[in-house]
């Protein structure tokens, strides 16, 4: 359970993730000294991506992303440091 997280995440932060994201996360989650879940199951979609309702809009400097939503059981969410989640933008 801990390393599925890992290894669906590790995926996604190689793809689409930001230098300091490949640089600082990468070596720790392969390592398993970091754990990172992917949360995308909601209360009210389940793990059906295209109805889900959380969203991220970019704050006022365009930088970062500012996350509306809930997410649910995420495997292995309780012993993650981080998490990949699926928004709509």
């Amino acid at each position: 359970g801990l390393e599925g997280g890992n290894g669906i995440s590790i995926t996604v932060i190689l793809k689409y993730g930001k230098d300091w994201m490949k640089q600082d996360l990468l070596m720790p989650l392969l390592l398993g000294q970091e754990v990172c879940a992917l949360a995308i199951t909601e209360a009210y979609a389940g793990s059906d991506v295209a109805s889900l309702r959380t969203t991220a809009v970019k704050d006022a400097s365009g930088e970062n992303y500012v996350i509306n939503g809930t997410k649910k059981w995420i495997t292995c969410g309780a012993y993650c440091s981080w998490y990949v989640t699926a928004c709509r933008t």
